[in-house]
Formats: structure tokens, C-alpha cells, sequence
């Protein structure tokens, strides 16, 4: 028997004898599921509706994600499945450092500090998301002596590439020693390093060693390098360098930076090295 649909018009309602009921929304007739059907409203609440049916939807207060009801049509049981992650909110505009990370939005230290106060080595887990990194400080010997202060890198959990071989380092530095400056040219043009040089205290004074540099963290595919950029300044200002270094590696990301010294003796209590990811 054919069923004699009313004028169209946007909203109308049919409900043939012994049929369905049809709502007519966007140009054509829709079948909607009847006003007590679990599929007509979405639930609301912490924990999921007790009793329910495929393609139900829920709403969790908790975590703020959409559910579904799905059961597998080759018997295995139903379970709730996460529509998708659209509901997730916008990260806080607090002035912090967030990535996304498992469905949720994760804080990253975008600035950390740390004292070298009566250490020489410092390890420094890479947070997740950052791509590169600035590094400042400023460190000093508790003994009058010459020393380097260099960067070694991760790219396996828990282990650095401390051997002579993946480090490139090339720079310059100029000195007043006093009178006029002596450019010392790429004194540190060297293929084959333990590590990446950050600055040096060239001649055997105890004065701070301040040093400003970047590296890159992040690089794409397995070729290329991760370069980094340091300047400092040493021996009351007498002495300044330029450096440029290069891990070549087939890694696509650091894990972990580990600043260290050369001089067996350890930091003075005012030294530090401060961090920002980026």
C-alpha cells in the first residue's frame, strides 16, 4: 500500500498507519528513531549508560570525549569506542608550553633552570614536542685552571655518543691578551670530537665562562645532521668564540643533552645552565 506523504515543508512530521515516522529535513523524508529509542538523545554522565545498544552515543563528564556503542557483527562483544578527539578543548592559556598526547593536552617545561653547583656533568631529558633548544649559562671552576665545557647527545634511551667520531666542530676565537685582538682563526676545526665544544676558558684564570647557543633537536628522514650554534665569552671579556658543531647521525631526534666539563674539578656554586625548548 503506498502512503500519501503530507506537503513537504521543513520540520513536518508523517507517521503512516503501521510505519515508521518520517521528519522532513533538508529536501527529503527521514526516518528518525521513535522519542524512547537509547538512540534518540545522546547520555550524558561519568560512567557509561547501563543496557546499552549498537550505535548508542555517550557523552564522558570526565574525560570530555564522545563514546559509541559498537557491536562487532561477527559476534565479538560491544564495546564503547571513541567517536574522535574533536571534543578536546583548546590547550590552556596559561602562558605554558602544551602537545597533544594521547587524546589530552600534555605541559611541556618550556624554561628550566639548573644549578651546576658542585657538579661537572648534568644530563637533560629532551621533553617531547620540543624541536630545538636554547641553551645559556654562565659556569666558573672552583680551581684557577684552563677548561671546555662541551655538549654531548642521545639519540638511544639512556646512552650518549661520547666516542671520537660523530661530532663536527668548526669555529673561531680572538683574543686580547691585552693589546691588540689576535684572531686565532679556526683554531677548533676539527672532524673527529667527542662531543660538541660550547666554550672554554683559554688561559688559567678562575673567571666565569658565559655561553648563548641553539641546537637542533629534530630533523627530518635519516639524513642531514643536527647542528647547534654557540657564542661565549671568557676571561673578563678577553676572550670570545664562535663555534658551529654537527652530530652526524641517522637518528630524526635527540632524547637527551648532557653538558659537561673538561676540568676534573667541579662548578662553583653561582654556575648554571638554563634551558628554553622550543
Amino acid at each position: 500500500m503506498a502512503w500519501d506523504f503530507p506537503p513537504a515543508s521543513e520540520g513536518a512530521v508523517y507517521t503512516p498507519a503501521g510505519g515508521p515516522t518520517y521528519t522532513y529535513s533538508g529536501g527529503i523524508w527521514r526516518t528518525l528513531p521513535p522519542a524512547t529509542s537509547a538512540l534518540s538523545s545522546k547520555s550524558i554522565g561519568d560512567t557509561p549508560p547501563l543496557n546499552p545498544i549498537h550505535g548508542q552515543s555517550w557523552w564522558n563528564s570526565v574525560d570530555g570525549f564522545s563514546y559509541i556503542y559498537y557491536v562487532d557483527p561477527g559476534g565479538a562483544p560491544g564495546q564503547w569506542v571513541q567517536e574522535s578527539d574533536a571534543s578536546l578543548p583548546d590547550a590552556p592559556s596559561d602562558g605554558g608550553f602544551y602537545v597533544r598526547s594521547g587524546g589530552t593536552w600534555v605541559q611541556v617545561p618550556r624554561y628550566q633552570r639548573f644549578s651546576m653547583s658542585g657538579i661537572r656533568t648534568i644530563d637533560i631529558p629532551v621533553p617531547a614536542g620540543a624541536v630545538s633548544a636554547r641553551l645559556t649559562g654562565m659556569v666558573t671552576s672552583t680551581a684557577a685552571v684552563a677548561f671546555a665545557t662541551y655538549l654531548q647527545l642521545s639519540v638511544s634511551s639512556g646512552v650518549f655518543l661520547t666516542a671520537a667520531g660523530p661530532y663536527t666542530c668548526n669555529g673561531y676565537y680572538n683574543t686580547v691578551a691585552p693589546g691588540p685582538v689576535v684572531n686565532h682563526g679556526a683554531l677548533y676545526a676539527v672532524a673527529t670530537t667527542p662531543a660538541m665544544l660550547v666554550a672554554g676558558n683559554h688561559n688559567n684564570t678562575g673567571v666565569p665562562v658565559i655561553f648563548d647557543g641553539q641546537i637542533a633537536l629534530v630533523k627530518s628522514g635519516t639524513g642531514g645532521v643536527f647542528g647547534a650554534d654557540f657564542r661565549a665569552q671568557a676571561e673578563a671579556g678577553t676572550t670570545h668564540f664562535l663555534l658551529g658543531n654537527y652530530l652526524v647521525s641517522t637518528a630524526t631526534n635527540i632524547l637527551a643533552l648532557r653538558f659537561c666539563s673538561s676540568d676534573t674539578n667541579v662548578f662553583s656554586s653561582s654556575s648554571y645552565i638554563a634551558v628554553e625548548w622550543m
